[in-house]
């Protein structure tokens, strides 16, 4: 493993969010980011901590948004749900494709923002 991307899963497992023993962990990456996020499993599991991975695919989020009416987009009750078991959370951004969402509309997004900001809120709550 490269000692910069250990160093980093350090950082953010044992500094950043300060992982405890039975701590429900949500990692939230890209694919482009699986090296680093390997490691965070291997310091979670070091400390006991229970991983989930949530997994980021702009390309399936944008195909999403390019086929749902406005009118059928609901509040993600089952990822508020999650986010809200959290007791911390670890985000990797890195998107490969940065023109992804070119094409979706922006009442779409606005609409879908507006009805998920509870999700956003319980993500904030983590560590």
């Amino acid at each position: 493993m490269n000692t910069r991307i250990e160093k980093h899963a350090d950082i953010l497992v044992n500094h950043s969010t300060n992982i405890e023993k039975g701590d429900f962990v949500i990692i939230s990456a890209a694919p482009n980011s699986a090296e680093i996020v390997q490691e965070i499993y291997k310091l979670l599991g070091e400390k006991g901590a229970i991983p989930h991975l949530h997994m980021k695919l702009p390309e399936a989020t944008s195909s999403y948004y390019e086929n749902i009416k406005k009118e059928d987009i609901i509040e993600s009750k089952h990822s508020k749900a999650l986010w809200e078991k959290a007791d911390a959370s670890i985000s990797i951004r890195g998107v490969s494709n940065v023109k992804s969402r070119r094409d979706i509309s922006p009442e779409v997004i606005s609409k879908s923002s507006k009805i998920n900001k509870h999700v956003r809120e319980a993500k904030l709550n983590t560590k």
